[in-house]
Order: structure tokens, then sequence, then C-alpha cells
């Protein structure tokens, strides 16, 4: 069974139920931005392991950019094409075609690209203006320093031995079913052997991301740091406290940045991460019901607040 396929509760499934039960049903279709995030880690991973994750299904192009327009026919649908289970066909289905059988020249920038993509043999194409954005982020990767345990190390050092895309499956103790795909693992030191954990981002907003960081990516942490703590354990290995996450910042100056969450700071999050999991794994149990409305206390910014009503 394919990993996304398997009904265990992942991360992103567990913050969109925290939010909202209804934003847990909504399906995510994949779009430009999310596929350069895919491009990084995937030069990431190459990089590191030698496998050609990126080689494979990537291929350089010489577009600075897709082309994109105010029509359905954009760069929205091109991408869907590239996710099609027959891409060859869906290739073939993209060219909009005149009433005299001749591919349209209204759209001629996008059937350059089905060309291009064709020629090359079906893979996803690196424009120029993404690959230029990759090279510089790839410039301050190998120069960022991480400290762990009081120790400083090069980011580059730390990854060389590193395992990605682990899958891993466990039950928690209140019987919910979890999966999680870490991005990055890593065993260092020795007399305790110690676990690293981390996640690479990618990001042209930094406010966007710290906004997806308190509403989403927190639990993310919980729910991996959890997994991770029983892997290590079954291993023999002692599990970190934290869990990293790398941030490619895909604009000027195209800055690495490594955030960690101290335990200190974790405190409401792990007291409360149970009780959520619990929570998700009956809604998934009862058939995954939609509840239609949301209701909380707020303040003139729309703040959650305290009730006085909640403790009469």
């Amino acid at each position: 069974m394919n990993y996304f396929d398997n009904p265990a509760i992942g991360s992103s499934t567990l913050s969109s139920f925290i939010k909202g039960q209804d934003y847990a049903l909504k399906e995510i279709k994949p779009t430009g931005f999310m596929e350069n995030g895919k491009i990084w880690e995937a030069w990431l991973e190459e990089q590191f392991t030698g496998k050609k994750v990126f080689s494979d299904r990537y291929y350089f192009s010489e577009l600075p950019k897709l082309p994109e327009s105010k029509s359905k026919l954009d760069l929205q649908s091109i991408i869907e094409i590239l996710e099609a289970d027959d891409i060859q066909a869906a290739i073939s289905g993209g060219y909009v075609m005149t009433g005299k059988g001749v591919p349209s020249l209204t759209y001629k920038a996008r059937h350059r690209v089905l060309d291009e993509i064709k020629d090359n043999g079906y893979k996803f194409p690196v424009c120029t203006e993404i690959w230029e954005t990759v090279t510089k982020c790839w410039e301050n990767f190998q120069r960022a320093k991480v400290e762990i345990n009081g120790r400083e190390g090069g980011l580059v050092d730390l990854f060389q031995d590193s395992l990605w895309q682990q899958e891993y499956f466990w039950t928690h103790e209140n019987s919910a079913k979890c999966r999680m795909k870490s991005d990055v693992e890593a065993y260092y030191g020795h007399d305790p052997h110690c676990g690293f954990l981390a996640d690479v981002k990618f990001t042209a907003n930094m406010n966007t991301f710290r906004q997806n960081w308190s509403s989403k990516y927190v639990w993310q942490q919980e729910h991996y740091l959890d997994g991770f703590r029983r892997k290590c354990e079954t291993m023999g290995v002692e599990s970190p406290e934290t869990m990293f996450f790398i941030i490619a910042e895909g604009v000027a100056p195209y800055l690495i940045h490594i955030w960690e969450m101290p335990l200190s700071e974790r405190f409401y999050l792990t007291r409360d991460y149970p009780k959520h999991l619990e929570a998700c794994q009956k809604w998934i149990d009862a058939g995954k019901p939609s509840k239609g409305y949301k209701q909380k206390v707020v303040n003139r910014w729309g703040r959650s607040v305290f009730d006085e009503r909640s403790v009469l």
C-alpha cells in the first residue's frame, strides 16, 4: 500500500483536524509553489544519498518560468498533467487545438512547455528562475552550522550519513494508529548514540511560514517526535528532545533558517497532543463526518481569548 493511502493518522491530517475537522476533509491539489519545494528537497536528497530522486524526475528547462494565464489552461493544469497516472496521454490531451485540428497560436507558450516535456522523457521542468534560486539556497546551505548538545558543526557534515524519507508506523497508547515519513534522520556520537530528526522546508515568505508554524508545523513536530522516540527506543538510541526545521528562504538573501523549539516551550503542545490524536482517531472511526460550523470567543483582532463562561 502506498504510504499516503494508508488510513493511519499523519501529521497533515492531525493538524488540519485540530484546526477544525472539516479542514481535514479538504483535498490538497498540487501547486507550482509546492512543486518548487519538492525540487529543493529532491536536490538535497540526491546530494546526500546519491539516489537519483532529482535526476529521474526533473530536467533543466530553457524556459525562465512556466507560462501562466487567467484561463483554466495555466500552470496549475500543467502540473496536474505531470501528476497524471498516464502522463503521455495527459500531455497529448493538453494541447489546445483549433477547429482545423492544429495547435492554437493563442497557447503557443503552453505548447512549447508540452513539447519540451516530451523531448525530455516526460520529466518535470526545472525552469531557470527556480534553478537559480535552488543554486543560491544550496550555497548558503553548505555554509550553515547547527548546534546540538552544546556542540556546533556544519549542517552538511551532519547530513552526510543521513537517511531520507523514512516511513514509520505505530499505535499510540490511546489506540490511535499513526504514521510519519521523516525527511531526514541521522545518528551521531557514541555512548550514547543519539538520534537527529529534521524536516526540510522551502518558502518565499517567512511571514506565511510563521503562520503555518503556529497552526500546522508545531503539531507535525509533536507527531514526528512521538514516532521517532518510539523508533529510537527499539534501536537502543537516545531520542532527541527537539526536531530541527531547515527552511530555505526562496527569495533574496536566500537564507537557510534553522528552527527548533526547546522542550520548555512545548509543554502545552505535548500535553494536548494525545487528546487531539485520540479525538482524530474517533472522528476517523466514525466515518469522518462533516461538522459544518466552528465556534470560538475572540478579541478585536480575531484571536481566541479566555471565556469566563467556560468555568461558571
